[in-house]
């Protein structure tokens, strides 16, 4: 796996791996059923409200199928690292993890959709 410059392409660091029977056993026990649940966000005096609108479940990912479409370029790796840009935490950094992703255009190439 690459890590690269989103700007430049250029790569970073060649030395992100996590063994295939790792990855085979993540998506074999954590990602058997996954609920995808979309909704409006209305922000009301700074806090948030959240109207349910639609969930579909998402199934049958396999770690072949998986393999296939990080090689495509389907499934990404994203490093999930900011700044807060306001509040008591302004400027300091988070560090939400590392992560696979997916577009929500692609995810039938990925999984079984089932609306509820």
């Amino acid at each position: 796996m690459l890590v690269q410059d989103k700007a430049t392409q250029k790569v970073v660091d060649d030395r992100a791996r996590w063994s295939f029977q790792s990855i085979k056993n993540i998506i074999e026990k954590k990602l058997k059923y996954i609920a995808y649940i979309s909704a409006k966000v209305e922000k009301k005096e700074d806090i948030e409200y959240f109207m349910y609108e639609n969930m579909v479940v998402l199934t049958g990912l396999t770690f072949e199928k998986f393999i296939e479409l990080l090689k495509e370029g389907v499934i990404m790796f994203d490093i999930r690292i900011g700044a807060y840009k306001t509040g008591k935490n302004k400027g300091k950094n988070h560090d939400h993890g590392s992560g696979f992703r997916i577009s929500k255009k692609q995810l039938s190439r990925a999984f079984q959709i089932e609306e509820i």
